[in-house]
């Protein structure tokens, strides 16, 4: 690895762990990225990478692929794949976010992966770190063109507590790299809810 990766990486920790400093959330937490178009500042590009993803509204700029709308309100994220870049990435690094006072917390969130040129190999993931992004852990993956619809999904969090962060990467595929529209929103830890059992009681003429 040579020294002009390690300082990317570096940079992209530092800046990363100083503006989090900032950014401390408690769950129950929704980023809906409704803030007028632009992206929530504590919400970080990664440096490490070749690509950011960016605030979008309406369609992509290919009919072909991404979604038309938002799922809730306005606005949603996504990376949009620009000339050649076959192969290269995007994360978007989330803030700190405490479980503490959550009950078997569970990441909800929708994503929309569609277009010919996800296939065969354009992939998300999201990835969890407790331990202020030295180390993290896969939680959830895709590859391939999915749907031409907003899809949601939920991810069990009871492995973890305390304070962790989310990094959601997006790999272009190595085939039309202009129909790997990538989007993502509503992005939530909520509290499983607890199930409440009704009892019927039935009464027996004499």
């Amino acid at each position: 690895m040579n020294k002009h990766v390690l300082f990317s990486i570096f940079m992209t920790l530092f800046s990363w762990s100083f503006l989090n400093a900032q950014c401390d959330f408690v769950a129950p937490y929704t980023e809906d990225f409704e803030d007028a178009g632009a992206l929530d500042a504590c919400w970080i590009q990664s440096t490490s990478d070749d690509l950011d993803w960016e605030v979008n509204s309406g369609s992509s700029s290919y009919s072909e692929t991404g979604p038309e709308s938002a799922h809730g309100g306005t606005y949603y994220v996504h990376m949009n794949p620009p000339f050649q870049s076959n192969g290269q990435t995007a994360s978007l690094l989330s803030p700190n976010i405490d479980l503490s006072n959550v009950t078997n917390p569970y990441l909800e969130f929708y994503y929309h992966m569609y277009g010919s040129g996800m296939d065969p190999d354009g992939s998300v993931a999201i990835d969890i770190s407790s331990d202020g992004g030295t180390n993290w852990t896969n939680l959830w993956s895709r590859t391939g063109s999915q749907s031409n619809n907003w899809l949601s999904t939920n991810v069990s969090l009871s492995g973890y507590s305390g304070v962790v962060n989310f990094k959601i990467t997006a790999t272009i595929s190595s085939g039309y790299y202009w129909l790997n529209h990538f989007a993502l929103d509503d992005f939530s830890i909520l509290a499983t809810p607890t199930c409440r059992v009704h009892f019927i009681l039935s009464h027996k003429k004499k």
